[in-house]
């Protein structure tokens, strides 16, 4: 309608109000918008169409600014918005990424509480080659994802052919779209008595045919679901989902329920309740029962409007766990995701996604990309995005290198965060090895892309060196909350003490009780003192104490713990500066190295939070962290390019103790490029009891580091003494010894993370 108006000759301006029947309240919204425009704008032409004004053109027509009424059945035409009929039009632009293809009106049946008939008439179904030829306008359009919608589309039929076969000649004739979708269906036409055979084959085999179902469920109860003259039963509900889920395990449903139908008694309401339990339908559209006129539902004994609220919220809150616990299973998995605008868009199983808020690399509207689930909540998922490693195939394999290849693969290189300046030296060296005109395999690519790398890497690769004179050399850990500080800093206090030395750890962070936790752990595991101090209290005391004790104790090593709460800049910078001043009175040469701790998942805005720290502190090297899959690890190279780069001392890509390694340029970038299968599990150390209480110690953080991602305590606004002088004594760790056949070498390294290319 809006497409065919637009047309039009003419420079009045036009609302076109679609009004819905379905409950008394889409007819009082729908009211409620037309009085709200044409008092914002008095001069706005309103044209009306849809179910509401369709039965009751004459409660309608005197609204304000209502200029005139259209039938649905001559919404669709272009005579009636003044157009000629055998003239062609632009295709329509839709402002929806996922475009709505009608293949029918109308509805044939006549459940006792549905309107619906009144205003739509009987069932009519376009042709399928007219379904066709507008499927192809839309994805000439660009759309990645159409969604047949209809009054009742099982009810499309031409000839013989039912919906399944109109799905299937849709997707053979367009072979280039990637989603096709169902709206709302009827369950009769998936029922074992009734089904249609074809819609079943794509529904279980065929991957475009979105693994999704909205089923028109409006009961889970037999003698309700027979009140309301719907054609199937429970028992059919559970066939089908059954059956989808034991073809497509992931396959989602979406229902609609009315709650408080007439009739509904509390064991009525119960058993409906029972099949929702046992159904789990993640996406419910739950509406507690309204009243329509000149239907048959509205002349039965009525349920009390407090009761049909009471019911619709408890079936909304059983939909909310269940939509939870399907979401869940998605955290940890790479998926696709039709991207709405650049932060959110929504899986082929009709999740609702969106991008971690300090998420660097945005979406692209209307784009399907990869990403990785990092978390669920009740009703939507968050990741982060990933190198989408398909493109990389469809671009190189058996293709001849030209402009427009090696624009898309410098696009798709700084996509993977290695920056601007190292994307632009690898198509450089794609040039040489492979010139415009021929053809570069994907090896050639890889080694390539290796070469350059290793290339960028080799003068950042320092290994953490020990300095022996130091009792102890003091190691400060700086880094942004969540970036894996506390961890890595556990981690190295465990590997350098079963290699044999004496190491102390200081919780730094007095802010978070959480990482304060998660040290002791790691520290009572590894048999290393943990030295900490009061919640909220002075941070400076607790590094003093710590260096006062490794001192004293003659200790090889002292890792310093520190907070990393960067929303207030000037107080991280006025806590790091004391506790460096405060510990200089011990050591004047201390810290002897600050390492800052980087999450690979942050991609481009590391470089900003080097920045920021160098400002800070004076920062000797980097860790970078969690490269387990869902950060490809670019970044690194993008940080070795930089301006006065730092070297890169270790990475991590795993929850292991040794999974923390020494960073080496050559295995790094063939890892990255996937030259060598570097996602294999180490092999088991020879058990000893040291190990056998670590494999216990990764347990525990495991648990602990949930906790510290989610739980971020308040900050104290306790006022720091003027004198440099600590202030408060800190809680004494003992000291256990570490006996001989506790002493162990680190693990022998092995590559690193998957790659960039699959």
């Amino acid at each position: 309608m809006e497409n065919l108006a637009s047309q039009t000759a003419g420079e009045e301006k036009l609302l076109i109000v679609n009004s819905c029947a379905v409950t008394a309240e889409a007819e009082r919204q729908a009211r409620q918008a037309i009085r709200k425009a044409h008092k914002e704008d008095p001069s706005l032409k309103i044209v009306l169409t849809g179910c509401a004004s369709e039965r009751n053109p004459e409660q309608w027509k005197d609204l304000p600014g209502v200029s005139k009424i259209v039938s649905n059945i001559k919404k669709l035409s272009p005579k009636e918005w003044g157009l000629k009929e055998t003239q062609s039009y632009p295709a329509p632009q839709s402002r929806r990424t996922r475009a709505l293809l009608q293949i029918q009106q109308g509805c044939d049946h006549s459940c006792t509480f549905c309107v619906i008939p009144q205003g739509r008439g009987k069932a009519r179904s376009l042709s399928k080659a007219e379904i066709i030829a507008q499927a192809g306008t839309l994805i000439e359009a660009g759309h990645k994802e159409i969604v047949i919608t209809g009054v009742d589309i099982a009810s499309w039929k031409e000839d013989n052919d039912r919906l399944g076969k109109l799905c299937r000649a849709i997707l053979e004739a367009h072979p280039n779209l990637p989603r096709l979708r169902l709206s709302s269906i009827d369950p009769e036409l998936l029922a074992p008595n009734t089904s249609d055979p074809d819609l079943w084959e794509l529904i279980e085999h065929e991957e475009r045919f979105v693994p999704y179902l909205h089923l028109s469920l409006q009961a889970g109860s037999t003698l309700i679901l027979k009140r309301m003259k719907r054609r199937h039963s429970p028992e059919d509900v559970t066939y089908i989902i059954e059956r989808t889920r034991k073809a497509r395990p992931n396959f989602a449903i979406g229902a609609d329920l009315i709650a408080g139908f007439p009739t509904e008694t509390d064991e009525l309401f119960d058993e409906t309740f029972a099949s929702l339990s046992k159904w789990k339908i993640p996406f419910m559209h739950v509406f507690p029962y309204s009243e329509r006129p000149n239907t048959p539902a509205a002349k039965m004994p009525s349920v009390p409007k407090k009761i049909r609220q009471e019911r619709a919220k408890d079936v909304r809150l059983l939909g909310q766990k269940h939509c939870q616990e399907f979401l869940t299973q998605f955290v940890g998995q790479e998926v696709s995701v039709l991207f709405e605008t650049e932060e959110k868009g929504m899986l082929p199983e009709f999740a609702r996604f969106r991008l971690e808020p300090e998420t660097a690399r945005k979406g692209i509207s209307g784009e399907i990309l990869q990403v990785k689930i990092t978390r669920a909540t009740e009703n939507e998922l968050f990741g982060h995005l990933i190198l989408n490693t398909q493109k990389f195939t469809e671009i190189l394999t058996g293709t001849k290198i030209d402009e427009d290849t090696l624009e898309a693969l410098e696009d798709e290189l700084i996509a993977a965060d290695l920056g601007p300046e190292i994307a632009a030296l690898a198509i450089k060296r794609f040039r040489a090895v492979a010139p415009v005109g021929e053809e570069i395999t994907t090896e050639q690519l890889k080694e390539t892309l290796a070469g350059v790398l290793e290339e960028t890497l080799k003068p950042v690769e320092a290994p953490f060196i020990l300095q022996e004179d130091k009792k102890p050399h003091v190691l400060l850990m700086v880094g942004v909350n969540g970036t894996g500080k506390t961890t890595t800093s556990g981690k190295l206090a465990a590997q350098f003490a079963l290699s044999g030395k004496k190491v102390f750890l200081a919780a730094g962070d007095t802010f978070r009780a959480a990482a304060v936790e998660q040290l002791q752990t790691w520290g009572d595991r590894a048999k290393v003192p943990v030295i900490t101090g009061k919640m909220g209290g002075d941070a400076a005391s607790v590094a003093y104490d710590a260096l006062d004790q490794a001192i004293k104790a003659e200790a090889d090593l002292l890792i310093i713990d520190t907070a990393g709460r960067l929303h207030n800049k000037n107080t991280l910078m006025e806590e790091l500066a004391k506790m460096i001043r405060v510990i200089k009175k011990l050591d004047p040469e201390a810290p002897h190295s600050v390492l800052l701790t980087l999450d690979a998942v942050t991609g481009q805005n590391a470089l900003d939070q080097v920045r920021i720290f160098r400002e800070l502190v004076q920062v000797t090297g980097l860790i970078i962290t969690k490269l387990d899959g869902t950060a490809r690890g670019g970044i690194v190279a993008a940080l070795a390019s930089g301006d006065a780069p730092l070297p890169v001392h270790y990475v991590g890509f795993g929850e292991k103790l040794e999974d923390l390694r020494p960073f080496e340029a050559k295995l790094y970038a063939k890892g990255l490029v996937g030259l060598e299968d570097h996602s294999e599990e180490l092999s088991e150390p020879e058990e000893t009891p040291a190990l056998e209480e670590k494999k216990q110690a990764e347990v525990d953080i495991q648990v602990l580091e949930t906790k510290a991602d989610e739980a971020v305590a308040e900050e104290a606004s306790n006022a720091e003494s003027d004198s440099d002088k600590p202030a408060e004594a800190s809680e004494q760790a003992n000291e256990p010894a570490i006996s001989k056949e506790e002493k162990k070498e680190p693990p022998a390294k092995k590559g690193f993370f998957r790659s960039l290319f699959k």
